[in-house]
């Protein structure tokens, strides 16, 4: 349920921002209007620098740059990127909730478990288990310093 709320959540994302470039970019004709704005492809620019290059020349290598390469070059490509990942963030805002704890202890009803000395799982101790064991092997360490005191005399 949850996996494939998320990859719903960034399907939808990553769709709407990728279809809205598409529109947008579609509604601008370049060939009327200057776009210089939005392309920076003069060789020792800025643009060299950034992460997507290496991505255009993986592309140009194999082929595949043509169909590409407009889109990476594109300022808007990369803000309408920015605009699904922080709607991507946004929309996973419940899983913060889950991992408070009075929303956790609600929700999920789990107890917390963990691994023995011997390494199986088990049922990790409540904190009123927690003080009922220390005050337990407290006691058994004084009387195992009283026998031990007993036995130095005999």
């Amino acid at each position: 349920g949850v996996v494939l709320l998320d990859a719903v959540v960034f399907a939808l994302c990553f769709g709407v921002g990728f279809s809205h470039f598409c529109r947008r970019r579609r509604d601008v004709d370049c060939a009327q209007v200057d776009c210089s704005i939005f392309y920076d492809w003069e060789e020792g620019s800025s643009l060299q620098r950034w992460p997507h290059e290496v991505a255009a020349r993986w592309l140009q290598a194999h082929g595949l740059g043509h169909l590409v390469r407009d889109w990476l070059y594109d300022q808007r490509f990369w803000a309408y990127m920015d605009f699904a990942q922080t709607c991507y963030s946004l929309m996973l805002f419940p899983y913060v909730l889950l991992g408070l704890p009075p929303c956790k202890a609600f929700l999920t009803h789990a107890r917390r478990t963990g691994y023995d000395k011997a390494g199986r799982l088990c049922w990790a101790l409540s904190n009123q288990q927690m003080l009922e064991r220390s005050s337990m092997l407290h006691s058994f360490a004084v009387q195992d310093r009283a026998a031990t005191r007993m036995q130095a005399f005999s």
